[in-house]
């Protein structure tokens, strides 16, 4: 079984006399869950360079992230790449409070906590896939849930690894591609539709302002005709009542 094999290789892996606990896993290949990134062989290279510029030191660990310096429960020393991981020994601090609690859940859960490593460094797109690259290492802290250890402190599965090589990982994103490119596709057919309707009615909407200018001129033209026939209409009438007027003055003279 998985939980008895991790058991097996952490009872081996842990010399609790010299407080060190060998060939824990710094990180793994695959997708460091919960980042939107994978990592690749290339970032296991980078974390280990930036490691070992640590010195004979090595480097801090601490429990959590963001934690301070009395958090710091050890040291991580010789790295190496063992197939799909980087690898260290991890050497604790005898005098820390939680010595002896990490001790124990190395040997009894080492598959419920883990590494986790806090860098900085600019992701690097591959393909359209996203992974970490790292250019400065800060430390390598113990979490609860590490994303880029999937199986815990040592990461050791007795079973064939499911984790897709870059070039499946490279199918499933080309293949996710031409799905999502056949619905831009049907989007576009769509908006091609509508796009001609909406000239069809630009066209009659131009036409109708067309038509309403020339119906605008010919009121215009209208109502300058009604205004001219309105004003000869009232000269006449004034005319005709001066005539009336002139008439009634000479019949009354007479």
């Amino acid at each position: 079984m998985k939980h008895s094999f991790s058991i097996q290789f952490a009872s081996k892996a842990i010399d609790r006399e010299a407080g060190v606990i060998r060939g824990v896993s710094v990180i793994t290949e695959g997708e460091a869950q919960g980042h939107g990134c994978y990592i690749d062989a290339t970032t296991l290279s980078q974390v280990k360079q930036c490691a070992d510029a640590f010195g004979a030191a090595g480097v801090r660990v601490k429990v959590n992230h963001y934690s301070g310096v009395d958090a710091i429960v050890g040291t991580l020393r010789s790295f190496r790449i063992d197939g799909q991981q980087l690898r260290a020994d991890l050497y604790l601090l005898k005098t820390h409070e939680i010595f002896e609690r990490i001790l124990e859940m190395a040997a009894s859960i080492p598959e419920s906590f883990g590494l986790s490593i806090s860098f900085s460094g600019t992701p690097e797109k591959i393909d359209r896939v996203e992974y970490a690259r790292c250019t400065e290492l800060y430390s390598v802290d113990i979490v609860d849930r590490p994303a880029a250890n999937p199986t815990g402190l040592f990461s050791v599965d007795s079973a064939p690894s499911d984790r897709m090589t870059e070039k499946e990982l490279s199918a499933v994103v080309e293949k996710g591609n031409e799905t999502l490119l056949q619905k831009i596709q049907g989007f576009v057919s769509g908006d091609t539709a509508l796009r001609t309707q909406v000239t069809d009615l630009t066209t009659k909407l131009t036409t109708a302002e067309t038509n309403l200018k020339t119906e605008q001129g010919k009121v215009t033209d209208l109502t300058t005709k009604l205004t001219t026939a309105t004003t000869d209409l009232a000269t006449r009438t004034t005319e005709r009542d001066i005539d009336g007027t002139i008439d009634r003055l000479t019949q009354f003279a007479s």
